[in-house]
């Protein structure tokens, strides 16, 4: 239980990463997930739905997010020096 509770931390921010790409993407619904599905067969999903959008447009949807997620922290750096 302790390796999968390891695995699934790591592997958490992975996923969720490809999640956002996947929503900026525009894309709405991701195949191969049913009701029952498992973590792993969810992460699998996921992984390929996200491998299905064109190199040239992960590549400006993770730059966007990094951009996104610098200014956020600047901001947050910024507010907590001037309390």
């Amino acid at each position: 239980m302790r390796v999968a509770r390891r695995v699934f931390a790591r592997q958490l921010p992975v996923i969720e990463g490809k999640l956002h790409v996947i929503e900026r993407a525009g894309i709405t619904l991701i195949e191969g997930v049913g009701k029952d599905a498992s973590l792993v067969e969810i992460g699998e999903a996921i992984g390929r739905c996200c491998e299905s959008i064109p190199e040239a447009m992960r590549q400006t949807i993770d730059r966007k997010i990094r951009r996104e997620q610098r200014k956020l922290d600047r901001l947050r750096d910024f507010s907590s020096i001037n309390v």
